[in-house]
């Protein structure tokens, strides 16, 4: 916490599935440096909390709900302002909780009842901070959000992902498969280990047993059973569940908003990697990347003036900026898991050629402390270090205003 009593406050919040630390693993690799030091640069002190959920894949009213719960945790009175930036979901949490009525509001929401399950728990000092806390939000940025849904989410529902989620949480419920998803764990880190030093420092494997693997089984086991603990943000993200939710949740009065818009090219060339897991889970996006491409055509996702709007945006972005990456942009143009078409919200704060996850940080690099990342996917996005940085910049020049 800052001594300054003139500094502001960030708090990130992350997607669907999302996490603070899975094991060594941060699900915002090296982006609260990068706002730091450019606000810095402005003069400004910022104090960045990346924020974790309890419920990775619960609906956007719950997790609002938590948002409430773990911003009014860590927030400082000192702060002089308050900031959000989502990833993904974490957009629509951010906008569930600020819209006029919505969590933030809502008493139905929480409970007095530390042991219940009707609502979310706060404790009397989380209680006595909203207040401030409110008062203080400035500015709200999306990155890669689903504003207008994704038909992923609806393929999802189709082949009941929702209940394989809620499945696998019952099952871990019980103690015998609890215990072997904990030894599997331990072993597959004994046995993965001693390959190490025989594998480039970036590939997949390397970087899953660097991270994931390094966690203690237990913080795995639990974070497993929090996904299928509530499973209704799948429903929230399909396009029918959008269509409505976005209109329903509106905007509040003082606040800003912003978001990045991200995609990558359809791929036309073969898997160019040595790396096994990496081609399995790049041949996984690229399938994915088919299914999202697959327009709901009872919906749109933006107004043809705002696709205009957008496009010249970004037109005359690339000739003053070309580390943001060569994009065509139409119907079909995703980021993998997102339609890019249905990103934009608020001010457009810049068009990024990147997969999903690149923008966070997962992408091939190597981190200023000098560890080595794998990222997830070779999406073809041609995401680097100068992206990342150009992007958060974008989104501290936006909380700097």
């Amino acid at each position: 916490m800052s001594k300054n009593k003139d500094f502001i406050e960030i708090f990130l919040v992350p997607g669907f599935l999302g996490f603070e630390f899975l094991g060594d693993l941060d699900y915002f690799l090296d982006v609260e440096q990068v706002l730091e030091r450019r606000l810095a640069e402005k003069k400004l002190e910022a104090v960045v909390h990346a924020l974790g959920t309890k419920v990775p894949a619960g609906s956007v009213r719950l997790r609002a709900a938590y948002l409430v719960k773990e911003a009014a945790a860590m927030h400082s009175e000192k702060a002089k302002s308050v900031h959000f930036v989502g990833h993904s979901t974490g957009g629509l949490d951010i906008r569930m909780m600020l819209s006029p009525g919505g969590a933030i509001d809502s008493r139905r929401d929480f409970t007095n009842d530390p042991t219940s399950d009707e609502g979310v728990f706060l404790t009397p000092a989380e209680r006595q901070n909203l207040p401030d806390l409110l008062e203080k939000i400035r500015s709200a940025t999306s990155v890669a959000t689903p504003h207008r849904g994704t038909p992923i989410a609806n393929f999802a529902m189709r082949f009941a992902a929702d209940r394989i989620l809620r499945r696998s949480h019952d099952c871990l419920e019980s103690p015998l498969p609890e215990f072997l998803l904990k030894e599997g764990l331990a072993l597959a880190s004994c046995v993965t280990k001693p390959t190490k030093p025989f594998l480039c420092e970036t590939s997949f494997l390397n970087w899953i047993v660097g991270t994931v693997l390094s966690a203690e089984p237990d913080k795995v086991v639990q974070y497993f059973q929090q996904a299928g603990e509530d499973v209704g943000a799948l429903r929230n993200l399909t396009q029918e569940g959008m269509d409505m939710g976005d209109a329903l949740l509106l905007d509040r009065k003082g606040v800003r908003y912003g978001s990045i818009i991200t995609g990558t090219n359809k791929p036309t060339d073969m898997i160019a990697t040595g790396d096994f897991l990496m081609w399995w889970t790049t041949l996984f996006f690229r399938a994915a990347r088919f299914l999202v491409s697959r327009k709901n055509e009872d919906y749109d996702y933006i107004t043809e003036k705002n696709r205009k709007k957008m496009l010249k945006f970004y037109c005359r972005d690339r000739i003053d900026n070309p580390d943001v990456g060569e994009l065509e942009i139409n119907d079909q143009t995703s980021d993998g898991i997102v339609p890019t078409l249905s990103q934009p919200y608020g001010e457009v704060l810049g068009v990024f050629a990147s997969d999903h996850l690149d923008c966070v940080g997962h992408f091939p690099h190597y981190r200023e402390n000098g560890d080595p990342v794998s990222g997830w996917v070779r999406s073809g996005a041609g995401f680097n270090g100068k992206r990342h940085e150009l992007l958060w910049t974008r989104v501290a020049d936006f909380v700097a205003r």
